[in-house]
């Protein structure tokens, strides 16, 4: 009986271990997948013929349309993915979804925080300006700044139509 209670003790643990490793799991995912892989996709190098179609007029639609289709897609497929097998391997369930979206948000916090400080250290002068610009991205960039939450979104929709709601596990 007492061997019992020591396990029924351990097991009250699981949820909040589990909710912390999806909170590893979604750091993880960030920093190693979605920074490193859009560091990697920026170094393709576009032909100048591509812009020259494009026209001078209509350069940044172009650029939207690159950054869509080599950068925000890869990323937020990617980010699904990620979230999806995180789901699968802590058990799926919306607390173990919240800490992968927090680890997203970590993530994204750090790498923030990091590259605008080695950017002040860098150019020099206050930090507002750099922070409020980068807070801002240009109408053509939205799509990779978005990515991470859209491919964590669509993990999530996609989770949802896999495991029906009743056998989703609860919050409790």
């Amino acid at each position: 009986m007492q061997q019992y209670a020591r396990t029924e003790g351990r097991r009250q643990y699981l949820p909040l271990i589990r909710f912390t490793v999806a909170i590893f799991w979604g750091v993880l995912l960030y920093i190693a997948g979605v920074v490193s892989l859009a560091g990697w996709l920026a170094a393709i190098a576009i032909p100048q013929a591509y812009f020259a179609w494009w026209g001078p007029a209509h350069v940044a639609w172009g650029l939207a349309l690159l950054q869509l289709v080599t950068m925000a897609l890869p990323i937020a497929v990617l980010v699904a993915g990620g979230t999806l097998a995180a789901l699968r391997g802590l058990g799926g369930g919306r607390l173990m979804a919240m800490g992968v979206c927090l680890g997203l948000l970590a993530g994204w916090v750090w790498e923030s925080a990091t590259g605008l400080l080695q950017l002040q250290a860098q150019v020099g002068g206050h930090i507002w300006p750099l922070l409020s610009a980068s807070l801002r991205p240009r109408w053509w960039d939205l799509s990779v700044s978005l990515s991470p939450w859209l491919g964590w979104a669509l993990a999530i929709l996609s989770a949802r139509r896999l495991m029906p709601i009743a056998a989703q596990p609860s919050l409790h």
